[in-house]
C-alpha cells in the first residue's frame, strides 16, 4: 500500500510512505483518524468506530422481530445459538 501525501505548497517535497507489513492495521488507522466527520486522535476514533458498531448491532436486532424475524434466526445470525 502506498500513500502519497504533498506536504507544503505545490512545489514542496512529496512523501510516499510504503507499507508492506499489516496493512490492515493501517487501514485501520486511517479509518479510525479520517472516516468521522471531524478528524481527530486514533484513540478518540476508535472509541467512536466501536460506539458505532454497537449502536448498529443494537439497531439490527430491535429492527429484526419488527420484521418478523424469530429470535432463534436472531440467535443463529449472531452465531449466539
Amino acid at each position: 500500500m502506498v500513500i502519497q501525501n504533498n506536504v507544503g505548497n505545490r512545489n514542496g517535497p512529496t512523501v510516499i510512505v510504503v507499507f508492506e507489513k499489516e496493512p490492515l492495521t493501517v487501514l485501520t488507522y486511517l479509518f479510525c483518524v479520517l472516516g468521522k466527520p471531524k478528524v481527530s486522535s486514533f484513540a478518540k476514533g476508535l472509541s467512536f468506530a466501536r460506539k458505532e458498531v454497537k449502536r448498529n448491532l443494537f439497531a439490527w436486532i430491535y429492527q429484526q422481530p419488527q420484521a418478523g424475524v424469530p429470535l432463534s434466526h436472531i440467535l443463529v445470525r449472531l452465531k449466539v445459538a
